[in-house]
This record gives C-alpha cells, structure tokens and sequence, in this order.
C-alpha cells in the first residue's frame, strides 16, 4: 500500500504562525505535525509515501527528504492550482495502481494506531473505507450517514445536516477514486470536493465504509486547535 499526504495549504488562518514556517512543519508535542503522521504511516505498515506540496512548501521537502531519517521512502508531487482535496489526491494518478491511504498533512489523530485499523478494515473488499467523528457542528464538515458501517449518504457541508458524524481527514481508497476524481464537478468556490467524488462512487454501488474514531481529533488550521493538540500531548507526556 502507497501512501499520500496532502500539504499543499497556505494555512493562512494560523497568521503569524505560518508567517516563515508551513503550518505541517509546526511543533506540537515537541516535533512538526508532519511527523505525527509519519508515524501513522509507519504504525500501518506503509512504507512508500508521496507527500503533496503547494506553492512556497519547499521548506517541508527540505525537512523530510528522502525519508530515510524515518525509515520511509518519501517523493513529492505538486498541486499547482489550489483548487480542492480531490484534485491533490488526483496527482498521484500515473504513480499509484494499488489501494492506497490518505492521511492530511494537518490533521493530528489520537490514538495513533488509527490508520492501522482503517487499513485493516479497507482489506475486507472495501472501494473506499473512511473515518467518522462526533462533532458539535457538522454544518462545516462533509457528513456520512451509516448503518453498521456501511455508508449510505454523503453530504459535503450541509445546511441542515442529518447526523454528526463528520469525515476525518483520513481515509484509504482503491485505485477506482481517480475515475471518480475525473467525473466531479467543482463545487461553488471552484474546488473539486472528495467527499462529491466518494458520493458518485457510493451512487454507484460501491462499498464505502466508515470506521469510528472516539479518540482526539485536531484540524490544525486555527490557533485555537493548534494550541488545543499542543496541551493534549503535554498532558500525555506530562
């Protein structure tokens, strides 16, 4: 299995944070949020990555290498546009025909050995397996709706969402998703959704799957979640 981190975000809500530094790069719990995901990675198994850079994120390429201070192979694709998750994800096309994860490059999952049980999960003849999380408002999150695991309604944003279940920015696919990437329509900011690719997937007949998360979960695109992971740790290591 191939794995793929998206970091291509200018992170423009962390202000002075990200002035010099991409937000992947900050500290919390003593090493840059990249790493955390690294481990996620290393912890299911997935040795081979693509790490997914924007424009002004040579500072991460510089950071991780090769990958092999990690124990990884790391390469890196780029995302000219900012134009969507699901267009980032659609950079590794020629480079990846096997099922593969997907892990965003600011998102900070506890416990770590979430992917692990995402992946074991997907090998049960899943298209696309995701990860759902409790949140207070859905409003600003796709929204999966399910029974007993199996997915059966996708919403990216809703207005009027029907549960709380959020899609974390984590999830592992089949080689199949590039063909739905190319059949979405972009949405009204002109981004391509993932969520609205997994949806035509699901319209289809294909087996999505969702796997619950009850653990901690942190976006890292505030200060105020990115001050909230960094206690966390402190607590845990504390």
């Amino acid at each position: 299995m191939i794995g793929l981190i998206p970091a291509a975000g200018l992170g423009t809500r962390l202000a002075e944070l990200t002035k010099d530094t991409p937000k992947e790069l900050l500290p919390v719990g003593g090493k840059p949020i990249i790493e955390h995901v690294l481990d996620q990675f290393k912890e299911a198994g997935v040795s081979k990555i693509f790490v997914i850079l924007g424009a002004g994120k040579s500072a991460i390429m510089e950071h991780l290498g090769n990958g092999s201070k990690f124990g990884l192979e790391i390469g890196y694709l780029f995302q000219e546009e900012k134009n969507g998750l699901a267009k980032a994800i659609y950079t590794g096309k020629e480079f990846i025909q096997e099922d593969f994860a997907v892990v965003l490059g600011d998102n900070l999952l506890f416990p770590k050995p979430l992917l692990k049980d995402v992946v074991a999960e997907h090998a049960n003849g899943s298209d696309v397996t995701l990860v759902g999380h409790e949140v207070d408002d859905p409003t600003r999150f796709g929204v999966i709706e399910s029974i007993e695991g199996k997915v059966t309604g996708l919403e990216e944003k809703p207005a009027e969402p029907k549960t709380k279940n959020a899609i974390v920015g984590m999830y592992v696919f089949k080689p199949s998703i590039f063909d739905a990437i190319e059949r979405t329509e972009p949405g009204a900011k002109g981004e391509y959704q993932i969520t609205d690719s997994i949806k035509l997937m699901l319209n289809e007949g294909k087996s999505i799957r969702v796997v619950k998360h009850e653990g901690k979960w942190y976006d890292i695109g505030t200060k105020e979640s990115y001050t909230a992971a960094n206690t966390e740790l402190e607590a845990k290591n504390g």
